[in-house]
């Protein structure tokens, strides 16, 4: 794709071409920056910036063609990534801040009445170009800019003051300073007394963003930083409202830049973290701007992770302080992006706690979220309705993508409660009892969609997990076990990778005595998922792990006969990839049945199984990410051993079945070495 798109994109922007042909290339790179996952873009950084530099080095350029160079210079540096662009940093940065340089003289004479279109040009490049000293620093890091740092902070600031509130340029000076936060992170710090105060006013600005106009005045045009909106009721005359849409960005901004200013300098910061909380709380119920929420509620972890490295508890009371907005705003019933944003922010918040809250406001939460789940239930309701009457194509699109919402809000609700439970134990699921299980269990019926029926198997499963001690916890499993094994064979890959791994759950809950009646059918049902024509395929795969883990688990609660059975084929399923969190429970329950006492029937009948269990380690311990460092460093010690007790002649065999990369990869094992850590 790259080697089609890019050569000509580059032809395109050099000197003589037309300015707008040249104005859309370096914008197409933008375009291809932002869906290039793979940084292809990386293969061509030399040429497409070597075009770029040849046009902001003519001092004549038009300022059409400046504004997407300078786009198209941010998106290259954050796309290729801070090694791959470090080594141009010092050929573009000093360009750049020459020309803020020059901005800031001309800032200083620009009359804003007399704005033309030659000058909104200007403007959009000046925009930009800010934008892109921000993104170079957050892309190569403090090691390259940490010289230029005061030089760029005096220049922005230099721009600020010059500037007024509703020019579009104050937002790019705000987000650059962020993004060199990012960068310097405490180093940064000297500049928080420059640019927190001003945040802090713009979030307690108590100013109506709205504001009714007369009939006249609505037929001209708005100001800059102003929209006019034109309401029609019926029965009514038509309303015309002023919406100061620069007081309604600088409230979202201040939201977002003081919660990341404590993420990037929590030590520096911390001396603006009650004033901060007090401004941003109010703002999570702020009815004139849905943007305004959101950002207000997704700033608040980032002041209790800062609160929490000066003490603990700290954080804690910036929650206490907002939990009562957090629960109105799921009781709004608002749309479901937004209610997914404040279930995150305040799963995240209890992740935070460093005690566990008491049962009164347990409740609290747990009534705000029954709401809210009958809210979604309603609106499902309706779309299901919807979707029965005659509509068009598009309509049903429309409803399909609600429906997944709705979903995906479901989804967040489900970890808004496991954080519960992980964080407040009995005293969690003794409310979750009360007032949560009704509806989760009403999930669970055949007339549910798969989404809510995955939904009360997640939730029930972390309810469990969290507290496998209680006698109400077993219940559930016991309950919940029977649908999971009908499940484990649905055509829906959600359910049917929640249900294989919640039978694991079960069973640990219940214990061998209590899950003998179950042990056969579980068996058999999770070595289907496994064994299956597709099932190691694509999203088959994360369900055949999560079968995996929960047959180790079944196989570690029985021990026995099960054990005999099941383990040699455990290392034919092995190693497991495709679920990153289910890898290493998995390969830790390898090495221990490797040293069990059924650890024989792993080995198979003449040592047969030995290289396939040292390809498994090489897989495993070349990968990180698929097992601890503990088991990894375990699975080196076997290795040495399982190698000494071959003799020549098994040795010899394993040269001659593993593969070139395993081989050296074992040759580091048994060296005592474990690789890639």
């Amino acid at each position: 794709c790259a080697n089609l798109i890019l050569p000509p994109l580059i032809r395109s922007m050099t000197p003589g071409n037309n300015i707008r042909v040249a104005a859309h290339a370096a914008l197409c790179i933008v375009d291809f920056c932002s869906g290039d996952e793979t940084q292809q873009v990386a293969k061509f950084l030399q040429p497409l910036l070597k075009a770029l530099l040849t046009i902001l080095g003519n001092s004549n350029v038009d300022p059409r063609i400046e504004s997407s160079c300078f786009a198209a210079l941010a998106a290259l540096a954050q796309t290729a990534g801070g090694e791959a662009f470090a080594r141009y940093y010092s050929t573009f940065m000093p360009g750049v801040m020459t020309y803020l340089e020059v901005t800031v003289k001309s800032v200083k004479t620009m009359d804003e009445s007399k704005m033309t279109q030659q000058l909104r040009w200007k403007r959009e490049a000046r925009c930009n170009a800010i934008f892109c000293v921000g993104v170079m620093a957050e892309s190569v890091g403090s090691r390259f800019f940490e010289k230029d740092a005061k030089r760029c902070m005096t220049l922005l600031a230099e721009i600020a003051k010059h500037i007024k509130s509703g020019d579009p340029t104050r937002g790019r000076i705000s987000a650059a300073f962020c993004s060199i936060s990012q960068c310097l992170e405490e180093k940064f710090s000297p500049y928080l007394s420059y640019v927190v105060p001003p945040l802090l006013r713009a979030a307690l600005d108590t100013e109506d963003p709205y504001s009714a106009m007369d009939v006249r005045e609505s037929q001209g045009q708005a100001k800059e930083g102003f929209e006019y909106v034109h309401v029609d009721i019926r029965g009514k005359p038509t309303q015309h409202v002023k919406v100061n849409t620069a007081l309604i960005e600088a409230k979202m901004e201040s939201c977002a830049y003081l919660g990341l200013y404590a993420l990037n300098c929590p030590k520096a910061f911390f001396k603006y973290l009650e004033p901060a909380t007090k401004a941003i709380v109010p703002l999570i119920m702020f009815t004139k701007s849905r943007r305004v929420r959101v950002h207000a509620v997704d700033a608040i972890p980032n002041l209790m992770e800062c609160a929490n490295k000066h003490g603990k508890g700290f954080g804690q009371r910036i929650l206490l302080a907002c939990l009562e907005k957090f629960v109105e705003s799921l009781q709004a019933g608002h749309e479901p992006e937004e209610t997914t944003r404040v279930l995150s922010s305040l799963s995240q918040c209890i992740q935070h706690c460093t005690e566990p809250l008491d049962a009164q406001r347990l409740q609290y939460i747990n009534q705000s979220l029954l709401k809210s789940i009958q809210v979604s239930i309603g609106r499902l309701q309706e779309y299901k309705h919807r979707m029965g009457q005659p509509i068009d194509d598009s309509e049903k699109e429309e409803i399909r993508m609600d429906v997944a919402l709705e979903s995906e809000m479901m989804g967040y609700t489900v970890g808004l409660v496991k954080a519960l439970a992980e964080k407040n134990g009995n005293t969690y699921l003794l409310s979750f009892h009360k007032q949560l299980l009704p509806v989760f269990s009403t999930f669970l019926q055949d007339k549910s969609s798969t989404s809510l029926q995955t939904a009360g198997v997640c939730c029930l499963c972390d309810v469990m997990e969290a507290n496998v001690e209680s006698k109400i916890s077993r219940e559930y499993a016991d309950r919940l076990l029977p649908f999971c094994l009908k499940r484990c064979l649905f055509k829906s890959i959600d359910i049917r990778h929640s249900a294989a791994y919640a039978v694991g759950v079960c069973a640990m809950l219940l214990g061998r005595e209590q899950f003998t009646k179950y042990c056969k059918e579980a068996v058999t049902t999770l070595s289907k998922i496994i064994t299956a024509p597709d099932g190691r395929k694509g999203e088959n795969a994360v369900a055949a792990d999560n079968a995996i883990s929960s047959i180790c688990k079944i196989i570690d609660i029985m021990g026995g006969d099960v054990s005999k059975m099941v383990l040699p084929r455990i290392v034919s399923w092995l190693p497991c990839k495709s679920d990153d969190m289910e890898a290493p429970a998995i390969h830790k329950y390898f090495c221990k049945f490797l040293e069990g006492e059924h650890k024989g029937f792993m080995f198979g009948q003449n040592q047969s199984n030995l290289p396939k269990i040292f390809g498994i380690f090489a897989e495993v311990c070349s990968q990180p990410k698929l097992a601890s460092e503990e088991t990894r460093k375990r699975m080196c010690g076997m290795a040495k051993r399982f190698l000494d007790q071959l003799g020549a002649d098994g040795r010899q065999r394993l040269q001659t079945v593993l593969s070139k990369e395993h081989l050296n990869v074992i040759k580091v094992m048994v060296s005592g070495r474990v690789p890639n850590s």
